[in-house]
């Protein structure tokens, strides 16, 4: 997940969280690799832990403006919160992705987007009801 490079978290936090958690769930069960999903979840808990610090006091992730670090951390922030979710000790993150998911351009992307969530294979789909802070 990244937000912006001042943060110094890589975007392939989120990614590697979800490619082993969606990955792992269409192998054949004799091919899973539950350790290497464990360790993608521990990696994104602690990307969250750092976030939320970065986040604190901050509407964006680089302060008051949007940015492209913005609309780089909303879907990677979308996608995880159904691996682990925001709303679970993380109140300044569920709040951020709140925020983007209200604004106007990505909440049309998540619409045209929901008819496809039935698609992911997590038993936890995507939705477009934000997360509680």
């Amino acid at each position: 997940m990244r937000l912006g490079c001042s943060t110094g978290c890589s975007a392939t936090t989120s990614t590697s969280a979800c490619r082993r958690s969606w990955g792992d769930l269409l192998r054949p069960a004799e091919k899973r690799d539950p350790f290497g999903v464990d360790e993608a979840i521990s990696g994104l808990k602690t990307a969250y832990a750092f976030l939320e610090k970065r986040l604190e006091g901050k509407r964006w992730a680089l302060g008051d403006q949007f940015s492209f670090a913005d609309c780089s951390a909303a879907p990677a922030l979308f996608y995880a919160n159904n691996i682990v979710a925001l709303n679970d000790g993380h109140p300044a993150l569920a709040a951020y992705l709140t925020r983007l998911m209200e604004r106007p351009s990505y909440a049309r992307t998540l619409s045209e987007a929901e008819p496809y969530f039935h698609m992911d294979p997590l038993d936890n789909k995507p939705t477009l009801t934000p997360p509680v802070a």
